[in-house]
């Protein structure tokens, strides 16, 4: 009896051993896993406050072309906001064109000063290297002008020394020639209205929803202020299939189709922008009318700015129009864009004849 009382006594032993080193490791786990994560939400807010202080720097600055070096960075991008793990940062009234996922260690940073025709604000636009754009062209003149606007407002290929915005040229022919290169995103943009995505070689179906397009058809009237239509698709069922067709007007606009991930981010971020520029143009309509004033009695440059001013005025009520557009998959309405159009080559018209005489609208 004693012997088997004894062994029941060592293996209660062994037990409470067992019980008590499993509570003393989940214990210890729980700290160090505690502290794993406050550490992980230490570095998150240290990038966020990092990339929003580089979103409100860099807007200030037109036709910057930089690059910054950050811990790997997973951030995510809509419309409205940024967010790095679980925290979500909005962007406010700063415009910001970005894929809906940047993946790497060096932020490609561009901006463009967005005209119409006064400056509205700088477009920022966000990427990294290995996001891979590749620019389709057929050697028609629509697709040659539009490869000459966008080898001068893209940002380089390299900057300081560094891999940057990773994009190239193709000619539609060569088109079958290409291979995928292991890019956890890839963008085709069409520069000519006869394009078929779905003619993208297949090796690049791999990338499923990491796969879009665009098809840009440049408008004949451009000479006047750069402006066409876009057709965003983005992959589903197998191939890939278009949006109803969205607008640019001006570089700054094309740009920002081209960083966005799909034609609803990139039509929200434009109602933002035209929201913007309902406030400026009334801050020009207003200073037509001090103008005007300054100037009665005066005959031609009365007259000049007496246009100006309801020219800018017709340019708030359009922009007005833009920005509350709804539902969003109708955005912007051909006829409004049209009237828009319209009314910035008036007004830069007008502002020409000021410049030549009296004092200039903008």
């Amino acid at each position: 009896m004693r012997c088997k009382k004894g062994v029941v006594e060592v293996q209660f032993n062994w037990i409470f051993i067992l019980i008590a080193g499993a509570l003393i490791l989940l214990f210890f786990t729980t700290i160090i896993l505690k502290q794993k994560s406050s550490t992980e939400t230490k570095i998150d807010i240290s990038l966020v406050s990092s990339l929003q202080s580089i979103i409100s720097g860099s807007g200030t600055v037109s036709k910057l072309a930089d690059i910054k070096a950050l811990p790997r960075i997973s951030v995510g991008f809509d419309c409205d906001s940024f967010s790095i793990g679980d925290l979500r940062q909005p962007v406010g009234k700063d415009i910001v064109f970005s894929p809906d996922f940047l993946d790497g260690r060096n932020l490609v940073i561009r901006t463009w000063d967005w005209n119409i025709p006064f400056r509205i604000t700088n477009f920022l636009y966000l990427t990294v290297p290995q996001v891979r754009y590749i620019f389709v062209e057929d050697g028609s003149y629509e697709s040659d002008n539009l490869r000459d606007i966008l080898m001068e407002a893209l940002p380089p290929t390299t900057i300081k020394g560094q891999s940057a915005m990773n994009w190239e040229f193709v000619e539609s022919i060569a088109l079958s020639g290409l291979n995928e290169q292991n890019n956890y995103k890839v963008r085709f943009v069409f520069l000519y209205a006869s394009a078929d995505p779905n003619n993208i070689p297949p090796a690049f179906n791999s990338l499923k929803e990491d796969l879009t397009a665009i098809v840009v058809t440049r408008s004949p009237d451009s000479t006047q202020i750069e402006n066409g239509d876009l057709t965003f698709y983005t992959y589903s069922g197998g191939s890939l299939v278009n949006s109803p067709v969205s607008k640019y007007i001006g570089t700054a606009s094309l740009l920002g189709a081209i960083f966005s991930e799909d034609a609803d981010t990139y039509n929200c971020i434009m109602l933002k922008a035209f929201e913007r520029a309902e406030f400026v143009a009334d801050v020009y309509r207003r200073r037509s009318a001090e103008l005007n004033a300054e100037y009665s009695g005066s005959g031609a440059c009365e007259n000049i700015f007496s246009q100006a001013e309801n020219l800018a005025g017709n340019l708030k009520s359009l922009a007005g129009q833009l920005s509350s557009s709804n539902p969003l998959d109708q955005f912007p309405d051909s006829t409004t864009i049209g009237n828009l159009k319209t009314a910035i080559q008036s007004l830069k018209d007008q502002n020409r004849l000021a410049r030549a005489s009296c004092a200039s609208v903008y």
